[in-house]
């Protein structure tokens, strides 16, 4: 039920930006990064309405221009916006759903959050999210966060902002993406290695229980936190 976020055939990121410091930029140059290093397997799309190609590269306008099935779709364009490109996701036959932006339910937005719910419910597409840096799977490439692993301190100078863990077997299961964040870098400090993380959001549809289950039938965990 929940393959398509760690093991995708194929991935859409919306939300690309010119600007590299972009939220979906940073999420689709890390994807980009892993495909290139060998890593990533999924075919890798960028969606946009700012931009019209990438690394040369086309970039798609809405997910259901895109001439292939997609399976994932990670989503980092503002609130409102999102309820109509999960909508164009599942009519396209996107299997699963990440959604990166923030400003729902955590924001007083309850009834955006609301809307976005009633998409799912009536698509049935899988949603992880909304609020949420989504999942890291470092035995298949597929990461949708967007902390660096080094970052410019006050003093100009840059340093480790985390340290991302090899591969392992402890599988990370959070609502919180800066607990996520410190249980990575904590595992990755120490030398032990990452089954793979997700965060839930604020659990619109995938939640804890249902992630707990996916990790508790999957040979290569061993511990669940």
């Amino acid at each position: 039920m929940l393959e398509a976020f760690f093991n995708p055939l194929s991935i859409a990121v919306v939300g690309v930006s010119g600007d590299p410091h972009k939220l979906g930029r940073a999420i689709y140059d890390r994807l980009r990064q892993n495909k290139l290093s060998g890593v990533l397997k999924s075919r890798l799309y960028a969606v946009s309405s700012s931009i019209t190609e990438i690394y040369g590269e086309r970039v798609y306008r809405r997910v259901s221009e895109i001439n292939d099935d997609v399976e994932l779709v990670v989503v980092a364009v503002p609130a409102p916006a999102v309820p109509d490109v999960v909508a164009d996701a599942a009519g396209h036959g996107a299997r699963a759903v990440v959604v990166i932006s923030g400003g729902f339910s955590e924001a007083g937005n309850r009834d955006l959050e609301k809307r976005l719910r009633q998409v799912v419910v009536e698509t049935g597409i899988r949603l992880l999210g909304p609020n949420t840096i989504g999942v890291i799977d470092p035995y298949t490439g597929v990461d949708t966060s967007f902390t660096r692993e080094t970052k410019p301190f006050a003093d100009g100078t840059w340093g480790r902002a985390i340290i991302f863990p090899r591969k392992g077997n402890v599988a990370i299961i959070s609502q919180s993406g800066a607990l996520a964040y410190h249980s990575i870098d904590l595992l990755g400090g120490r030398g032990v290695g990452l089954r793979a993380a997700a965060c839930v959001g604020n659990q619109v549809d995938v939640n804890i229980t249902m992630l707990a289950d996916y990790f508790a039938d999957d040979t290569l965990t061993s511990v669940i936190v």
